[in-house]
């Protein structure tokens, strides 16, 4: 909400004035000016919420009760949460369990990153540019 404040602090009314001129009204300055020059912040608060819903499984593990419908991250996190008390459990001598071993919990782990990853090197330049506004200039 910061860098989205910051930014739009940050556009001259200058702009706005010279199209209120020009005979643009409100919303034509705000379709033809203001939001095509919100589109790094725009791109970088899109890019922040996309990872952070992305890697939240909270919500899942609170609201979700059939495990057809699990999301891919809580089904990782069941995944090495079982491993952990499989490994206790053999330890422990309990019984003879099978253990989950580390190259698959590592893949599992860059599969559920890859989505990001992909997406990522499109936005860059938007979220450089959004990132950067709210920076002190010299």
């Amino acid at each position: 909400m910061i860098i989205l404040i910051t930014f739009f602090r940050g556009i001259p009314e200058s702009l706005e004035e010279a199209a209120g001129i020009d005979g643009s009204s409100h919303f034509g300055t705000l379709m033809r000016i203001i939001l095509p020059l919100s589109l790094p912040v725009m791109a970088t608060l899109s890019l922040f919420y996309a990872v952070g819903r992305w890697n939240g499984f909270q919500d899942a593990l609170m609201y979700i009760t059939k495990p057809e419908l699990y999301p891919l991250q809580l089904k990782l996190y069941q995944m090495i949460q079982q491993n952990q008390v499989t490994e206790l459990m053999q330890n422990e001598g309990i019984g003879a369990v099978q253990v989950l071993p580390e190259s698959l919990k590592a893949a599992s782990v860059i599969f559920s990153t890859l989505p990001i990853l992909l997406v990522y090197p499109w936005l860059q330049r938007y979220f450089i540019s959004g990132v950067m506004v709210g920076a002190v200039k010299g």
